[in-house]
């Protein structure tokens, strides 16, 4: 029997040899349930008989549950599925990396799909991370809690959409020829130890070739004040931030390392985005734009690469009033696209608020704002851009706050993004602290915001020579826009005609009386709007 609905150069009998691959594999060997379970789905499939493969007969035939089962309350079919798909990714990961044929198990079913690996293709390396599982020493409770945390970590890399997770990997050792086996980039490694009724963890992010390490983090606490697993998640979500993220270890080390040039479109378009991400120059932006627009001309219409599209769109309409409707009607198209195909998909929840917060659809902005800061609650890039949306619809306070939880689980975040802390203070007429994140913007290339919100903020505080001295630098990198501000903060940002004249007054002239420009500049405030 060929499977020729599953991939014609599978028979039947090359899936009865790789199932027997699979059941005699570590990850399978140590779990009869989980044997159990695949070993039942991929015999119906064989058999003909897949579309009876639902919870109900799954959990009475493989897992031996009683007639009364009801998956409202019992979630054990749901659980076992996840488990095998994790057994799955650790065996073709390492000891099957090579098997000619795979079985894969899709999240949301229980009938196994048959795959023919492509013979002579060469791995392309992707942003992602193996993780062996933590090694421990010392006292209990140091090797529960580095099983558990190795654990907790799968789960929170998983829910980064930007990276592949592995693992965990049994063991150190073979964590290397994981990650060589997947074609990803990093591996992750950590010890637990108990000392002196101290917990202390240590985490290492290797680079997958060289073994090179790229990031460290160590953690300590009282064994006294363990209690559940809230220190446990919270050292998990930290340092899936700071790897996971698109600004985290991961995705930096795989810019920097000296990889052949991305052959997969999808994979060079996410690339490109990510070097946007980081450097947020015209000519990222501009390779971005060009290597997004091949992968979703090829066809790769994810909802991720459709809300990237959409970001550099909401990126570029603020370059040029010629094009700023056209790329606002594109990003507002793209992101609802995106959003048909996945509707919890928060870069898209992202993109679609800033086509509306320009059409005056403030509240709803703010809808879509707030359901993506909800989706990624502790992902550090929607979590900041969450926040500068927020600012850029003049909820100063609440926007800040985001920015600042973001900078709390991933400090590596780039530091543009201080560019929105500063002008939120400028809003709420606090100078000082608006001098202050200024000051952590760009002083040299095309970055605007560097030097005309330090003029503000000095010439706020009183200081117009200073502020005269960055206004120029400002104007030497966009002379428009310091010939009339007003527009340009007004396009950025949603502005009363008060604020908006209280915050140009800031802008300094040569020649313009401090007193009165700071008179000014002292209004009212709208701190309550956070």
């Amino acid at each position: 029997m060929e499977l020729s609905e599953r991939s014609t150069a599978v028979t039947s009998a090359d899936v009865v040899e790789a199932l027997g691959r699979v059941l005699e594999s570590r990850p399978f060997a140590r779990s009869p349930r989980a044997r159990g379970f695949l070993a039942y789905v991929v015999t119906e499939t064989l058999a003909g008989r897949s579309d009876r493969l639902s919870e109900r007969t799954v959990a009475r035939r493989a897992l031996e549950r009683g007639a009364d089962f009801d998956g409202r309350d019992d979630a054990s079919v749901r659980v076992q599925a996840t488990r095998v798909r994790k057994h799955l990714d650790a065996y073709y990961a390492g000891a099957g990396a090579a098997d000619p044929v795979r079985i894969e198990l899709s999240p949301g079913s229980y009938v196994p799909v048959f795959r023919a690996a492509a013979p002579g293709r060469e791995a392309v390396v992707v942003p992602g991370v193996v993780i062996a599982m933590l090694t421990s020493s010392g006292e209990e409770p140091a090797s529960a809690f580095a099983r558990s945390m190795s654990e907790s970590l799968v789960q929170q890399l998983a829910a980064y959409p930007h990276i592949r997770v592995v693992g965990p990997v049994d063991a150190p050792a073979d964590a290397r020829r994981a990650a060589e086996a997947a074609a990803v980039t990093t591996v992750l490694t950590g010890h637990v130890a108990v000392r002196d009724g101290c917990l202390v963890l240590a985490v290492r992010l290797h680079d997958g070739s060289t073994s090179e390490v790229t990031w460290s983090d160590d953690q300590s606490v009282d064994v006294s004040v363990l209690a559940g697993f809230e220190v446990e998640q919270q050292w998990a979500r930290q340092i899936a931030a700071r790897v996971g993220d698109p600004s985290g270890a991961v995705i930096r080390q795989q810019l920097a390392a000296e990889h052949p040039a991305p052959t997969g479109l999808e994979l060079a378009a996410r690339l490109a985005f990510y070097s946007y991400l980081d450097a947020g120059t015209l000519e990222s932006v501009e390779a971005a734009t060009a290597a997004l627009d091949a992968a979703l001309a090829s066809g790769r219409r994810t909802a991720q690469l459709l809300a990237m599209r959409a970001a550099i769109a909401n990126t570029t309409s603020v370059l040029g009033d010629d094009t700023r409707e056209a790329e606002l009607s594109l990003a507002e198209s793209l992101s609802r696209e995106a959003l048909v195909r996945d509707g919890g998909n928060a870069h898209a929840h992202l993109t679609l608020s800033y086509p509306l917060l320009q059409r005056g659809q403030v509240e709803l902005a703010v809808e879509l704002i707030e359901t993506a800061a909800e989706l990624a609650p502790y992902q550090p890039f929607y979590l900041s851009v969450s926040g500068m949306a927020l600012i850029a619809c003049g909820e100063w306070r609440r926007g800040s706050s985001l920015i600042r939880e973001a900078f709390r689980l991933n400090p590596g975040l780039s530091g543009q993004t201080h560019g929105w802390l500063a002008f939120a203070h400028l809003a709420e007429g606090n100078y000082e602290r608006a001098l202050a994140e200024a000051s952590l913007l760009p002083s040299e290339g095309d970055y605007l915001w560097g030097p005309l919100f330090r003029s503000m903020a000095l010439s706020g505080l009183g200081y117009h020579d200073q502020a005269l001295v960055e206004a120029e630098r400002a104007r030497e990198i966009r002379p428009d826009v310091m010939d009339d501000p007003g527009a340009h903060l007004s396009g950025a940002f949603h502005l009363d005609d008060e604020e908006r004249e209280r915050l140009v007054a800031l802008v300094p002239r040569p020649h313009a009386r401090v007193p009165e420009q700071r008179a000014a500049a002292r209004g009212p405030t709208r701190a309550a709007r956070g």
